[in-house]
């Protein structure tokens, strides 16, 4: 499985419990990695698909999240914050107001402003749609004992401080 080539090898300088040790931890490495991604396939499959998935780029899910976070925005806000210009952003706008995903409105103060907000259809059903998906979670882990829930905990818990570690040190 693993290939060492024993001329370059000075006896001195490695420990064969260390090779078996960094293959024995590789292969831990390589299983979290498959189960991380085997758990966000299913947590799409089961938990976020079926509540009304939508076709969205992620652009426009950057968008969508963005102008949810701040209530309203105005398109030069969006334009500088995606770092897209204002004809493109338009032009995605103009998509997610045919979904009745987005909706413009003219300020009232200066007519030339164009306000961006969530349109109130589908504010609702983004909210039901959230709590759905927050139900369905409950349902699944309350079918886990104490202990198991703790574990989750845990390991998830080590798994955010690892990501927010390697986060501030981009």
């Amino acid at each position: 499985m693993y290939e060492i080539n024993v001329s370059e090898i000075n006896a001195n300088e490695i420990n064969v419990s260390e090779i078996i040790l960094v293959g024995e931890e590789m292969e831990d490495i390589i299983e979290v990695r498959k189960l991380l991604y085997k758990i966000v396939a299913l947590v799409k499959q089961t938990i976020i698909k079926p509540k009304g998935h939508m076709n969205i780029t992620a652009t426009q899910g950057m968008m969508i999240h963005m102008v949810g976070k701040n209530n309203q925005m105005k398109v030069s806000e969006l334009s500088e914050a995606l770092g897209l210009s204002n004809s493109t952003v338009s032009g995605i706008i103009d998509r997610l107001e045919k979904q009745n995903i987005l909706e413009r409105i003219r300020s009232e103060e200066d007519r030339r402003v164009v306000y961006v907000k969530l349109h109130p259809e589908f504010k609702n059903s983004a909210c039901d749609n959230f709590k759905a998906q927050e139900d369905f979670l409950d349902n699944i882990l309350h079918k886990a004992s104490e202990e198991e829930l703790e574990k989750i905990v845990e390991t998830i818990g080590i798994l955010e401080r690892l990501l927010n570690e390697a986060k501030n040190k981009v």
